[in-house]
């Protein structure tokens, strides 16, 4: 009698058809990014990864915040939360979203105030530069700046020196009217 294939596989092909898909799973885990490392240094907010990020980001007020949303990434060894309070960034709050592909790392970072960022990549780490964080975070131990010294007055020009007096001649004397006789 004749065994038809798709009923009975034999269990070599069982055991090839296991072994591909495994492999298929582990090859999908090992492609995935993973964010290693959030660290504050010098100004800058680094989120190191496994990979070169793809991410998007957008700002939030009342907090003021940063959101990073990184696409098709998770976190390995990132501590849910982290305080900084350095004058500019108050707090650090990581999450993923979803799993597998459809996984995204947030990373969101809380600011003391406004601040401007410059956001790039260098190799697998994105690094989030803080416009005016030098200027802050050393603000408290700073000197004031020296006052200002007082502006002079701008010089006064030479005033010419004062007309001679001039003469005025006195009005002649009134002309003594004849009165003509009566007629």
């Amino acid at each position: 009698m004749p065994v038809d294939p798709l009923r009975c596989p034999s269990p070599i092909a069982w055991l090839a058809a296991s072994l591909i898909v495994g492999l298929a799973g582990v090859s999908a885990a090992q492609s995935q990014n993973a964010i290693t490392s959030v660290a504050v240094r010098g100004g800058n907010v680094e989120i190191a990864a496994t990979q070169p990020p793809n991410f998007t980001t957008f700002t939030m007020s009342d907090p003021t915040r940063l959101v990073v949303d990184v696409a098709g990434c998770t976190f390995r060894g990132v501590p849910d939360q982290m305080a900084v309070n350095d004058g500019v960034v108050t707090n650090i709050k990581n999450a993923t979203y979803g799993t597998g592909p459809s996984a995204v790392a947030r990373i969101t970072i809380g600011f003391a105030k406004d601040v401007e960022t410059d956001i790039g990549t260098n190799g697998n780490t994105l690094v989030i530069k803080l416009g005016g964080a030098e200027a802050v975070a050393g603000a408290d131990d700073a000197a004031p700046p020296p006052a200002a010294a007082p502006e002079a007055a701008p010089p006064v020009a030479a005033q010419p020196p004062p007309a001679p007096p001039v003469a005025v001649a006195p009005p002649p004397p009134a002309a003594a009217v004849a009165e003509a006789p009566p007629p």
